[in-house]
């Protein structure tokens, strides 16, 4: 029989979310994921599918399932059954940093010292800093209401026009100049 979680695992939130149904799920730092319904604390680790216990980055996409971004073993992906591991191979890592679904369902993995990964239809593609310097370490991704998308690195902003990364200069988005395209 499984012991109950141990609450202080939370000390350690590295993501949190509100699913659609209205619980609250947190990325721990060596303890797996846990939800919150309102009334009970459940967790989900290793011992349950979960590809790491260091959770990073949470994203329900727009089905439903949720994508736990692990430091040490890549992605799961969690139907609300079963776990359904991204391999390293199909990553090119396993220490995810950010995880980010745009309008058109493609899903987003930023992928710490590797670069960035994009999953659609059970197709990747990956990029690195050979595509934007910056691409290197992705932390935070957004769609604009344009549509347009945007990635924040460790060396800057870069928006991504569908095929290439142009960097955005911090003094153009200081003087207010169109950098949307």
């Amino acid at each position: 029989e499984r012991s109950p979680p141990d609450p202080s695992m939370l000390d350690m939130r590295n993501a949190i979310i509100q699913d659609k149904a209205g619980s609250i799920w947190f990325g721990s730092n060596g303890g797996g994921a846990y939800k919150f319904d309102g009334q009970a604390l459940t967790n989900l680790s290793e011992r349950d599918g979960l590809c790491n216990n260091f959770v990073q980055a949470i994203l329900q996409d727009h089905e439903g399932n949720l994508w736990f971004g692990t430091r040490f073993g890549g992605v799961s992906e969690y139907d609300g059954k079963t776990f359904t591991a991204v391999t390293r191979e199909e990553l090119k890592g396993d220490n995810i940093t950010s995880l980010f679904q745009d309008s058109g369902g493609t899903i987003w993995m930023g992928i710490s010292a590797i670069g960035l990964c994009s999953c659609k239809g059970g197709s990747f593609t990956c990029y690195s800093e050979k595509d934007g310097p910056g691409i290197r370490v992705v932390m935070s991704m957004l769609e604009d209401t344009d549509g347009q998308l945007w990635f924040g690195t460790g060396a800057g902003r870069y928006r991504f026009d569908g095929g290439r990364f142009t960097s955005v200069a911090k003094a153009d988005a200081l003087r207010g100049v169109n950098v949307a395209g």
